[in-house]
């Protein structure tokens, strides 16, 4: 066994270990855990705490940013990649309209989120067509800027980008097909819907549900909506918005597709990981903080991104090697 993946499978161990650690306090004290922690007011909703808001806001952002800037690098070394002209075209023409997409998705749910917080920008925007018109300028303005700093991608440098932005994409994909395909079918309410309902006199902890019970899809009812509680009520478990900030432990590979001197890679590396997981769990603490989610919720959301992007990685270095990518 060499060094490297010696040092592979005690890192993973110690991950499991801690992962498997956190789901046993987690199973036993859900509830208590965000009673303690979640800031809600009155009959409320959503929370008024800034840092919850902001996290809630902007959380989710490095999800569309990867995936943008990824789409941009791989369009920047397409040429490199196909020869045919007809398809080159195509490929270009659907990767362009691919960024402006992610990008205007991601204001628009920015838009949302700061329209739930604040009443002047609801008011402002009083229709889904206004927000969607400045989503799609603002998607054309990320659009712009991603391809133009892409563009000056040095020559050296675009194979391992090219790679990692595939990892991206596998990581992103995996990680929220699991996380999204999961909600509908267990349909936890989360706290503090629960919180709201218990306030008005019309609801107890038998609202409250074990992370591992499938309750099968539920909606919102009428009369939940009139007491103001939102049509996320029962997506609760996992936490798409740990899971979408969690992208970011791809960084984490890019000193080695960018063939970093070993010393350096593993220094990079570490610093990469650290920052990144601080991040996962501030943005953790967040959706706890706004009753949005429970701690196995962010647990396993977190662990999804992580576990996505290793599988990713492990795609990628089959692809490259297989088709000779670096």
């Amino acid at each position: 066994m060499n060094k490297r993946l010696k040092t592979n499978l005690i890192i993973g161990g110690a991950v499991a270990l801690v992962f498997f650690a956190v789901l046993w306090i987690a199973t036993l004290y859900d509830f208590k855990i965000s009673a303690a922690i979640a800031q809600l007011n009155g009959k409320n909703y959503y929370s008024d705490n800034f840092f919850g808001r902001f996290f809630e806001t902007f959380g989710e952002t490095p999800d569309y940013l990867f995936l943008g800037v990824s789409g941009g690098l791989i369009l920047r070394a397409l040429p490199k990649k196909i020869s045919k002209g007809k398809i080159l075209v195509l490929t270009e023409l659907a990767l362009i309209a691919f960024i402006i997409a992610v990008y205007s998705y991601m204001a628009k749910k920015v838009i949302g989120y700061i329209s739930s917080h604040v009443e002047s920008v609801d008011a402002f925007f009083d229709g889904k067509a206004k927000i969607w018109g400045v989503a799609l300028v603002f998607g054309l303005a990320m659009s712009a800027a991603t391809l133009l700093l892409t563009s000056k991608v040095k020559d050296e440098k675009l194979s391992g980008l090219f790679l990692w932005a595939l990892l991206v994409l596998f990581a992103v994909a995996i990680s929220q097909g699991v996380v999204q395909g999961i909600k509908p079918f267990v349909s936890r309410m989360r706290y503090r819907a629960i919180y709201v309902l218990n306030e008005n006199g019309r609801g107890d902890l038998a609202n409250f549900t074990e992370w591992y019970v499938w309750n099968g899809r539920k909606t919102v009812s009428p009369e939940m909506l009139a007491l103001g509680i939102g049509k996320d009520a029962y997506k609760s478990f996992p936490s798409g918005h740990t899971c979408g900030g969690a992208i970011v432990f791809t960084l984490a590979f890019l000193p080695e597709f960018l063939k970093t001197e070993e010393n350096l890679r593993r220094k990079y590396s570490i610093i990469i990981w650290v920052v990144t997981t601080v991040f996962v769990v501030v943005l953790a603490y967040s959706r706890i903080l706004m009753g949005a989610h429970y701690l196995s919720d962010v647990l396993f959301g977190g662990y999804v991104a992580y576990i996505a992007t290793l599988i990713s990685k492990k795609i990628v270095k089959t692809l490259a090697k297989k088709f000779k990518l670096l």
